[in-house]
């Protein structure tokens, strides 16, 4: 089904593309330079750095036994600290091409529904969206092929029909079934299942996330990321705690507050006035 010229995907589209294009706001989490390098890494490379950390573990425990400090240890996990607070900026690939998009539908064996086909077309292929943001168009057909496969799945167990992984959500995905039209968005989490899981645990590893791709992604473009979800929490910590001073000392007297150093007329904004909050009568 074509959408319609000035339809509410048009404007959803129009919203996606802006809020792509800010590199701080484009997912809701950013993954920190040290997790960016780990996953970057071959399976070789991967076990070298965990044999390193193994030996690099051994010897901070017989440091600790001799009560020694080995400086050279200090300064690679003050590193390691330092690049797993370093977010880096989530890449944003270009759109796909209709001839990739073809060719995936193709390999999969089925289409995309038509919101989503807008937003790998006209948005980007990937690197935008909920969570670390959408898998691009082949890294989602490779991933199918794999879970076709069964190799992550229990015994006897098999992938749904036409239910493909859009999104990475540890230890699972968010997925799109794109048996409907409006391509329901369904949560995949195999945390509690087992080599051997049955079918009623097979089914609850499974569980609705929104009717639809275009709800999906509006409730999406309209939210706050984790980083802006924390700064809100923390300005409000801030907030309650000035409140909560500033009704103590709304209960002294003139002279007390001046005990503390706080004028007569105006204290209040000597407590939390930079934080813009109007004076409050307590």
């Amino acid at each position: 089904m074509t959408d319609q010229p000035g339809s509410s995907v048009d404007a959803l589209i129009a919203r996606l593309k802006a809020r792509a294009a800010d590199p701080e706001r484009r997912v809701d989490v950013r993954q920190d330079s040290f997790s960016a390098g780990v996953t970057s890494l071959d399976l070789g490379s991967l076990m070298g750095m965990l044999s390193g950390a193994a030996a690099d573990l051994r010897r901070v425990v017989a440091n600790n036994q001799a009560g020694l400090v080995d400086p050279d240890l200090t300064a690679k996990a003050n590193r390691i600290a330092e690049q797993m607070a370093t977010p880096v900026t989530a890449h944003l690939p270009p759109p796909a091409d209709a001839e990739l998009l073809a060719r995936v539908e193709a390999e999969i064996g089925f289409e995309l529904p038509s919101v989503l086909r807008r937003a790998y077309l006209e948005v980007a292929d990937g690197g935008f969206g909920p969570h670390g943001g959408l898998l691009g168009l082949e890294a989602a057909a490779n991933l199918l092929a794999g879970l076709r496969g069964g190799e992550e799945l229990p015994r006897g167990r098999a992938w749904p029909d036409r239910l493909l992984p859009l999104v990475r959500v540890d230890p699972g995905y968010d997925c799109v079934n794109c048996s409907s039209p409006d391509g329901p968005i369904v949560s995949w989490d195999p945390e509690d299942l087992a080599e051997f899981s049955g079918e009623k645990a097979w089914n609850r590893s499974f569980s609705p996330v929104a009717p639809s791709v275009e709800a999906w992604l509006t409730e999406w473009v309209g939210s706050r990321t984790q980083a802006e979800q924390h700064q809100d929490m923390m300005r409000k910590a801030m907030i309650d705690g000035v409140r909560q001073s500033r009704a103590y000392f709304a209960a002294m007297t003139p002279e007390q507050r001046a005990s503390y150093g706080l004028p007569e007329v105006g204290w209040e904004n000597e407590i939390g006035g930079h934080l813009g909050l109007d004076d409050e009568p307590d």
